[in-house]
């Protein structure tokens, strides 16, 4: 698992952001996809495609903060990801050319 992968999985920890089963999987050092199980009609199969894309330097800000910033980053990573999941459709077609996309910049912070 990759540094942004693994960064926001500790951010989402504990919460009820992704389902408990998700998986983070590293794309590039920006790029991580996240997926699970869901029931489409009869059958099992991945969520919709998922990516959250991950300003190298939000991480290496929060490596850098106090408890207390790198808390309050996770605080708004998460609600961050609140906000644009609730336009995601995890039932939507996992054919797709492009995933639904969540940027977290360090600007936003």
């Amino acid at each position: 698992m990759g540094r942004a992968a693994e960064w926001l999985e500790g951010a989402v920890e504990g919460t009820d952001v992704f389902p408990n089963d998700a998986e983070f999987e590293s794309g590039d050092d920006r790029h991580v996809r996240v997926t699970w199980p869901v029931r489409d009609s009869r059958e099992q199969r991945r969520n919709a495609p998922l990516v959250v894309v991950i300003d190298p330097g939000l991480i290496d800000r929060w490596d850098g903060a106090s408890a207390r910033e790198q808390n309050r980053i996770f605080d708004r990573a998460v609600e961050i990801l609140d906000a644009n999941l609730a336009n995601y459709d995890p039932n939507g077609r996992v054919g797709v050319p492009a995933a639904f996309q969540i940027h977290l910049e360090e600007s936003g912070f």
